[in-house]
This record gives structure tokens, C-alpha cells and sequence, in this order.
């Protein structure tokens, strides 16, 4: 007889800016190959896979999927387009 023990842990992260199309994951990952996945969700990136950064307040910046980069700039955070000329 066991006992399988379940713990969830939520984390938050106030997200206050977001540079949307940073970087192509492939070329990304032939500079820095320690990031692999989402660090909001933890999905795993596909060379093909466009990488946006999350700046999160009172913490590092965040590589993060064109998912969590919508939510977040749909939930307030303020945007720029890195490929824009005026950035």
C-alpha cells in the first residue's frame, strides 16, 4: 500500500512589457542552448518557432511562446515589434 502525494505550486510574474518576434528560436538556440522551453509555460520551443521576451518585474527577462506574449499583452502589458525600424 502507498501514498501518492500531489502538490501545485502557482507562480506569478507581472509581465510589464513584452518585445514581440525578438528572435527566431533556431538562431536563439545556437547562441544560448541552456533555454528550451517557455519560461511561463514551459512549452518547448521548435527551431521554427518565433521567441518574444517578457520583461518581468523585479526579475530577469523571460524567453517566452507567441502564446504567453498575446496573453500578456492582452492582460495590460505594453508591447514593441522588435522588427519595427523606430525600436
Amino acid at each position: 500500500m502507498s501514498y501518492t502525494f500531489k502538490k501545485t505550486i502557482t507562480k506569478r510574474w507581472e509581465v510589464t512589457q513584452v518585445a514581440l518576434n525578438f528572435m527566431n528560436f533556431g538562431d536563439f538556440y545556437r547562441v544560448r542552448q541552456d533555454k528550451k522551453k517557455c519560461e511561463l509555460c514551459n512549452r518547448d520551443f521548435t527551431e521554427e518557432d518565433m521567441a518574444h521576451l517578457a520583461f518581468v518585474k523585479g526579475k530577469k527577462n523571460h524567453l517566452i511562446c507567441t502564446k504567453c506574449a498575446t496573453e500578456a499583452v492582452e492582460g495590460g502589458a505594453k508591447s514593441f515589434d522588435r522588427r519595427d525600424k523606430d525600436v
